[in-house]
């Protein structure tokens, strides 16, 4: 039996494509559980008309990982999978995972690419991630977190070994609850191929809420290399990944227009590199311009950061931010090396 949980807060316009992509996954045995998180909008006359196909709760508003965590008291099957209800399945997410877990007892996730769509449901990226991490060790997971939750399947037992979700985050619940999960000794595989559609849209929870996003993000970091139970490898980790953490957390910012509020993400950087200035803002640069490309972005966004650089670190000349940019847009980006002094 797989339990699919889907959360919803005010997402009825998009409820039913994901309703309709578990059911056409035509796996059985199967449940459909919706935690339906306090909406307002017409979600109830959604789900009434799939009354006899779902089991249907509804809470106070409380947020998605709260409501995941409902959703999870009242599974019942072997494996879950969590589906947000403006994403949806792709045909034989269900098959091909549950026989991966099957052939395989020693994981407790299945993981998997995804498609990541515009508000319209046009495909913008095919994410295949085991291209850059074929291996989903604890170290790999702090250093890449290549996480989309509903791209994963889990083994409940793991789920329920751990507590879940937490509920005091807001965001970034997902990667707390991966991390969580590999730090207790829960392996993950590969299944290499697309199995949901992510969508990014307008109202999404992500874009509406950047700030805490970003500071999610950076606590989930925090407080995970807080805890005394880490293995001396992965402990001695916590500057590196909590540096580029920051900086992440600045180009999200960044990405999503607010470059007001990256400078406190920056300074942070700064306070926790030992580099010089030049061969920092170049780390910067290369992995500001990296995310950007592969979030399907142009490149000259970018230089919207540049007075917040030069207020965090003010030793680096005028100027050389923008030639950067420019051999990378003309795929020359060693001369941004010779340039900064590290070729």
């Amino acid at each position: 039996l797989i339990s699919v949980i889907i959360p919803t807060w005010n997402s009825a316009r998009f409820l039913p494509q994901a309703l309709d992509s578990v059911f056409a996954q035509q796996y059985e045995p199967c449940e459909v559980i919706v935690v339906d998180d306090g909406s307002t909008d017409n979600t109830a006359v959604i789900l009434g008309a799939y009354a006899d196909r779902i089991t249907c709760i509804r809470q106070a508003n409380a947020g998605s990982a709260s409501a995941r965590n409902t959703g999870l008291q009242h599974a019942r099957g072997e494996y879950v999978v969590f589906l947000d209800a403006d994403d949806w399945l792709l045909p034989g997410k269900l098959h091909v995972q549950a026989d991966f877990l099957n052939t395989h007892p020693e994981y407790g996730m299945a993981h998997s690419g995804w498609f990541l769509c515009d508000e319209a449901g046009n495909v913008l990226q095919i994410v295949e991630p085991w291209t850059e991490v074929p291996d989903l060790t604890l170290v790999n997971w702090l250093k890449h977190r290549p996480v989309n939750l509903g791209a994963f399947m889990f083994r409940r037992e793991w789920l329920e070994r751990v507590g879940g979700m937490d509920p005091s985050l807001r965001q970034s619940h997902d990667v707390d609850l991966v991390l969580r999960l590999a730090l207790a000794g829960c392996q993950a595989g590969w299944v290499c191929l697309p199995t949901m559609a992510y969508r990014r849209h307008r109202k999404s929870t992500t874009l509406a809420g950047a700030l805490q996003q970003a500071r999610c993000s950076v606590a989930v970091i925090d407080r995970f290399f807080e805890r005394p139970d880490l293995p001396p490898e992965v402990a001695e980790m916590a500057t590196g990944t909590r540096y580029y953490s920051a900086l992440w957390a600045a180009w999200y910012l960044l990405d999503k227009g607010l470059v007001e509020e990256v400078a406190s993400y920056l300074q942070l950087c700064r306070s926790l590199s030992e580099k010089r200035p030049l061969p920092l803002v170049f780390d910067w640069l290369t992995h500001l311009v990296r995310w950007t490309e592969r979030a399907g972005r142009p490149v000259e966004q970018v230089m919207a950061i540049v007075p917040v650089v030069a207020a965090v670190v003010p030793e680096v000349a005028n100027g050389l931010w923008e030639r950067f940019v420019g051999w990378w847009l003309a795929r020359r980006p060693f001369l941004a090396a010779d340039a900064f002094a590290l070729a």
